[in-house]
């Protein structure tokens, strides 16, 4: 019954939707000038309804089948994530009663964000078990990976060789490419819907795994287009998490996954080391000489980290349980040059500082359990810790593409080790006692 619900036309609906809107983030806003409506990701509250109404005809099925379900079957995963949740919502009801000044609204929106990308991560799960909804992830996020790439190609031009557009979409487009340039090359880093390249970058980050994960499976000419298209959006990102990201997978992959020859080690190390040195060198020598100046990334993040680590220290309370979900800016605001809405920049510094060493130890839990369920695969432990590191050094670690990027992995890890298990017990059935 639950695997006919999943592989239903109504859900396949939703399943498409759902991954339709994951571009369609806060960039959206600046670009439609809807700067002042408050906005949650449609996908996490998609994905949330439909999980609603799934939990319910499961919890149905569950009770008219109590004989089949065996008992105390406890998921470490979710154990740490209820954990971190009761982290979350018992710092929030402390700042509450200590912090009078600042709205319940404010405290919960992170909180918000948090469950419905938790849900997301969920869905993407669950319909990732199945071959058809692994296909419709895969074709439709080849299809956001092409609709990025073309729209922000056109949004060059369109600046480059004054295409006529409406007068908003032209301030927006002036106001993006004059901030959005890459180092010392000062070539437009492409984004795409987003308000800056990093999340765009892993956007294609996504993409790029995905399609390395289902190559085999899907087998088409277009599997390679995908590949090149979503490793492009990358470089044209011009993100440095994004590519040292990329860049490590490949290192790692090729030098502990693979048994190629030393000579073909060799020449990838070469290759691999030159595009560091074009690439990352320059920005890196770059930005370590502004690493005090205000509008420098990294002079930012290092600051943002100084001050969580003050904050986090401050008392015991902020020591246990932080200053709540979203409230660095409240405080960081009266002591930086920030607005009471920014971010610390890094998820080490958004978890000391907002969620405690309570947060930070379940959610290092967390991760360190997913990277356990996935490491009898070397190519799938290499994505999902490239990944994951890409993902901690955005402005905001909460983008639906990586709630949707975690439980897809989760999920096809799962159904990759029960096919290996059901493998190896067939050979060895077969072998005469």
């Amino acid at each position: 019954m639950l695997n006919n619900l999943l592989l239903s036309k109504k859900n396949k609906y939703i399943l498409c939707l759902t991954i339709l809107l994951i571009p369609f983030s806060y960039g959206i806003k600046i670009i439609l000038r809807l700067d002042e409506i408050k906005w949650v990701e449609p996908s996490g509250i998609i994905a949330t309804l439909f999980l609603i109404y799934y939990l319910i005809v499961k919890k149905r099925f569950l009770h008219q089948h109590t004989n089949q379900i065996p008992s105390n079957n406890y998921d470490l995963i979710l154990i740490f994530l209820l954990s971190f949740l009761i982290v979350l919502g018992l710092s929030i009801l402390t700042n509450v009663i200590t912090e009078t000044t600042v709205s319940l609204y404010d405290y919960f929106r992170e909180l918000m964000k948090i469950v419905l990308g938790v849900s997301l991560t969920y869905y993407a799960y669950i319909n990732s078990f199945f071959r058809e909804n692994r296909l419709i992830i895969y074709n439709l996020m080849f299809f956001n990976c092409v609709v990025q790439i073309a729209f922000s190609i056109f949004s060059l031009l369109a600046i480059k060789i004054n295409i006529p557009l409406p007068g908003f979409l032209i301030d927006y487009l002036n106001d993006y490419f004059s901030r959005q340039i890459a180092w010392q090359f000062h070539l437009p880093r492409l984004a795409g819907t987003f308000y800056e390249s990093p999340p765009f970058g892993l956007l294609m980050l996504s993409c790029f795994f995905l399609s390395i994960i289902m190559y085999k499976e899907v087998k088409s000419r277009s599997s390679v287009l995908f590949i090149i298209l979503s490793f492009f959006g990358i470089v044209a990102s011009f993100s440095e998490q994004i590519l040292v990201s990329v860049i490590s997978f490949i290192l790692l992959y090729s030098l502990l996954g693979k048994n190629y020859s030393l000579a073909f080690k060799m020449v990838l190390i070469v290759i691999l080391n030159l595009l560091i040195f074009f690439l990352l060198i320059p920005s890196m020598k770059n930005r370590i000489t502004e690493v005090s100046t205000l509008g420098s990334s990294y002079g930012e993040r290092l600051m943002h980290l100084n001050y969580a680590l003050e904050l986090f220290l401050q008392n015991t309370k902020n020591f246990l349980i932080g200053v709540g979900p979203g409230m660095y800016g409240q405080h960081a605001s009266k002591v930086l040059p920030f607005p009471d809405t920014v971010a610390p920049q890094s998820i080490i510094g958004e978890l000391i500082a907002e969620t405690g060493i309570l947060g930070l130890g379940f959610f290092s839990c967390l991760i360190g359990t997913m990277l356990v369920r996935v490491s009898h695969s070397k190519l799938l432990l290499f994505i999902l810790a490239s990944f994951f590191f890409g993902a901690s050094f955005q402005a905001t670690w909460k983008w639906p593409q990586s709630f949707f990027f975690f439980g897809f992995i989760m999920g096809y890890a799962k159904i990759q080790k029960q096919y290996e298990t059901l493998s190896f017990l067939k050979i060895h059935k077969s072998k005469p006692s």
